[in-house]
């Protein structure tokens, strides 16, 4: 009986590590599309001499990914 509860807490360990790992690839691939948008609307600004509205205009940001660029700019 021991050994069948022994096994069974391996499986699930196995399980949320797997789970674990998979939700931190998602949480990474958001940060870093992110991250991106921050850096290219920063390249627009600087080779077009766009203002930080102008130049997420350009690259068609939507409105959760305009604040985000904003907040990271005025940081």
């Amino acid at each position: 009986m021991k050994s069948s509860l022994k096994q069974k807490r391996k499986d699930l360990e196995k399980v949320l590590k797997k789970e674990g790992k998979i939700a931190g690839i998602k949480e990474g691939k958001i940060a870093g599309s992110l991250e991106q948008m921050l850096v290219m609307t920063k390249r627009v600004m600087a080779s077009l001499g766009k203002t930080i509205d102008e130049a997420m205009a350009i690259l068609e940001l939507n409105e959760d990914e305009k604040q985000y660029v904003r907040r990271s700019i005025a940081t």
